[in-house]
């Protein structure tokens, strides 16, 4: 038994250094991102976009394809969430760099797709995101909303002495997923997927605070 888990275990390390040598990965993989503020303008991958959102910028160095005869023809960029274990690709592209209006909480890397024979690359270095900081306007009123999140029941507790008109709940990619006017002091959020959201939270004398949960 012994034996044969350690013919195994050799088998998959030639598998892995011919992949390696036949497919050859992409190196010096690098991500950032910016931050496009809420009523405002930005620019991502050349288009204006309206905040809240995220702009993500990747890009890497092309494999040395010197030692394989297989054809480089494309690129694929993965994104692996911290709430889960799913693995998604963010896009394919042909060149060296992407830009994608996308927030990342996770793990990113991209591979090299090969023809002739196929194959596809292993990961180039992977990139770790733990958090997505905003920028939030700060309260100066006496009338302050804090605001807890029950990440069990997945529900926002509300905690002010002002009146709410309404509230809204939007994604990394500033989409509204969720929308009440008159809300109650405790919101359901059952109906929306783990990760970050900006809040726009507005009193009944028209003022508008902003913030930041993570569920």
């Amino acid at each position: 038994m012994i034996i044969m888990k350690t013919q195994f275990i050799s088998i998959l390390l030639l598998l892995s250094i011919n992949v390696m040598a036949q497919f050859p990965a992409p190196v010096n993989f690098q991500f950032s991102y910016d931050y496009i503020l809420i009523n405002d303008w930005g620019n991502c991958n050349g288009k204006s976009v309206w905040g809240p959102t995220y702009c993500s910028y990747f890009e890497w160095e092309m494999p040395d394809i010197t030692s394989t005869t297989s054809q480089l023809t494309k690129y694929k960029i993965y994104y692996k969430s911290t709430y889960d274990d799913h693995i998604s690709i963010i896009d394919s592209t042909s060149n060296n760099s992407y830009t994608g209006e996308i927030g990342i909480m996770g793990s990113v890397w991209v591979t090299a797709v090969y023809t002739n024979p196929n194959g596809e690359s292993l990961a180039s270095n992977v990139i770790q995101n733990g958090s997505l900081p905003v920028k939030v306007e700060e309260v100066n009123d006496a009338k302050k909303i804090n605001l807890q999140v029950d990440r069990q029941n997945k529900t926002l507790i509300i905690d002010t002495e002002c009146l709410i008109r309404s509230i809204q709940v939007i994604n990394s990619q500033g989409k509204q997923v969720l929308g009440y006017e008159n809300p109650a002091r405790n919101i359901s959020l059952k109906d929306i997927t783990r990760g970050v959201y900006l809040l726009e939270i507005k009193d009944n004398e028209g003022k508008i605070y902003h913030d930041k949960i993570i569920l």
